[in-house]
């Protein structure tokens, strides 16, 4: 939303974001009433998965299951940590794709399966091949899953 709204975990704006990242860099604390402009969403955005969630997953599953992920499987990772906070750790390190997508499908069925299809798309992802002349395609940044930040560790709830 452009304007910020109280959700259970506080004040939330733009992205599911309680910060704003201005054109300059500086970061604000997102207050009730503020609104965002989408270019400011948008860099703050970028700025939380590059500083806070790609490194949370990274650090979680360590750098030996993260170098051996393709960019398709890092970005599904990341997609289910800013949006979930999930327990992939053990799946991942068993390295049988089949066993990691099956838990990723099965976190869809979780708030009543709202985001079922989020998280097909994640797996759908997760499951693609590499290729050099290979393109992710025309995702909108709208169907990026937005909601709150939580450790890729973290529990399971309404996310």
């Amino acid at each position: 939303d452009a304007d910020g709204k109280l959700v259970n975990s506080g004040i939330r704006i733009g992205y599911g974001s309680d910060t704003i990242t201005k054109a300059n860099g500086k970061v604000i604390k997102v207050k009730k009433g503020m609104t965002i402009t989408v270019e400011d969403a948008v860099r703050d955005l970028i700025r939380r998965i590059r500083k806070d969630f790609t490194p949370i997953v990274k650090k979680d599953i360590g750098n030996k299951f993260w170098d051996m992920q393709s960019e398709f499987q890092k970005a599904a990772l990341v997609s289910i940590a800013y949006n979930y906070g999930s327990n992939l750790v053990e799946a991942i390190q068993t390295g049988d794709i089949d066993v990691i997508v099956g838990v990723i499908k099965s976190l869809g069925s979780d708030n009543s399966g709202i985001n079922m299809h989020r998280r097909n798309q994640e797996a759908q992802l997760y499951t693609r091949v590499v290729k050099e002349d290979d393109e992710l395609g025309s995702i909108q940044l709208t169907e990026i899953p937005l909601s709150r930040p939580s450790s890729f560790l973290s529990r399971r709830g309404d996310r």
